[in-house]
């Protein structure tokens, strides 16, 4: 899993660990929009927790994310879950199907000084070229209601700081993932 508040990086790092990796990249931005048969690039700047953005739609959004992940994960297939997985309750749900599949779960926890997030979520709304519908109000409230990564063991949980160029963040990414394998074994 890729987790962390929005405009964090979760999508830039979990479409190149994806692609490094020849896994499976789930966006909860697509497969939140593809729910309602919505473009992915088009936008819904939605109140905090209306609209697509309620509760009732993201549980929605996260049994899609967790059904098409299972399916993979059965075919023998590396998946990625890239989401914001704000509670503690949202990332048990898939560690505990990854183990009922017998697949080790790892928490990659993507964070920025808020500085950054303003101004990537600026960035966004200005080149409207992404998925994702984050607003830098939506970021101060999603902050408040954010439950530490406590799901994994340590070694299995990166916190991973994504205020560096891509090629930069993917070398501390997969350092730290390499130590935490070598850690566990």
């Amino acid at each position: 899993m890729v987790v962390g508040l929005m405009g964090t990086g979760k999508s830039t790092v979990g479409e190149e660990l994806s692609r490094r990796w020849g896994a499976v990249h789930i966006s909860s931005d697509v497969t939140r929009k593809a729910l309602f048969d919505l473009p992915a690039g088009e936008h819904r700047y939605e109140a905090y927790d209306q609209g697509i953005y309620s509760p009732d739609v993201s549980r929605r959004t996260y049994d899609a994310m967790l059904s098409e992940a299972n399916g993979l994960l059965a075919r023998g297939q590396t998946v990625v879950l890239d989401a914001t997985y704000r509670s503690a309750a949202e990332r048990q749900r898939v560690v505990e199907a990854g183990r009922r599949v017998s697949a080790g779960a790892w928490i990659v926890e993507c964070v920025v000084p808020p500085e950054t997030v303003r101004r990537r979520v600026r960035r966004r709304v200005r080149e409207g070229t992404s998925a994702s519908d984050a607003t830098w109000e939506l970021y101060e409230q999603q902050s408040a209601e954010w439950e530490p990564v406590a799901e994994v063991p340590p070694e299995r949980h990166v916190r991973l700081d994504t205020s560096a160029t891509l090629q930069k963040t993917m070398q501390s990414l997969l350092y730290q993932v390499y130590a935490g394998a070598l850690n566990n074994t």
